[in-house]
């Protein structure tokens, strides 16, 4: 039974306890997520604003996690964010941190049994295809 005062795009108790689930198991795949202070001292940035920035101009991935935006771990390779997932990031502007983390660590129809974050890992042409696929997620 539903309430007529609610909107239509409320979500169950069970729908967020799900969400929370599945948040939770991208985490840990992304090897888990990092606050900003830590993402400062991988990339060698002094101020917050710097890292803000570097999300909104779609050079860094961050996740809500409730109050806090963070960031997958497995992005960061050698003191930098990896080309792979910022050419994703670039690819679809208009997708939600979580949704792009999704992506990755899924299998897509097309792509075949690897998933976007190991063609990312590969060579030019993985990360060619990871963001041909990605396009799909705004289309």
């Amino acid at each position: 039974m539903t309430n007529d005062n609610e909107p239509d795009d409320a979500y169950t108790s069970e729908e967020l306890a799900l969400g929370l689930i599945v948040n939770t198991e991208l985490a840990r795949q992304a090897g888990g997520l990092l606050e900003v202070g830590e993402v400062m001292r991988i990339l060698g940035i002094k101020t917050h604003q710097e890292i803000y920035q570097a999300v909104s101009d779609r050079k860094v991935l961050a996740v809500q996690d409730g109050p806090m935006r963070r960031y997958p771990a497995f992005q960061f390779v050698a003191g930098q964010v990896h080309p792979g997932v910022v050419a994703v990031l670039k690819a679809i502007p208009d997708t939600d941190g979580w949704d792009v983390l999704d992506y990755l660590y899924s299998l897509e129809e097309g792509i075949g049994t690897i998933r976007p974050v190991d063609l990312i890992q590969k060579d030019q042409a993985g990360i060619d295809k990871a963001v041909r696929f990605a396009r799909r997620l705004e289309s």
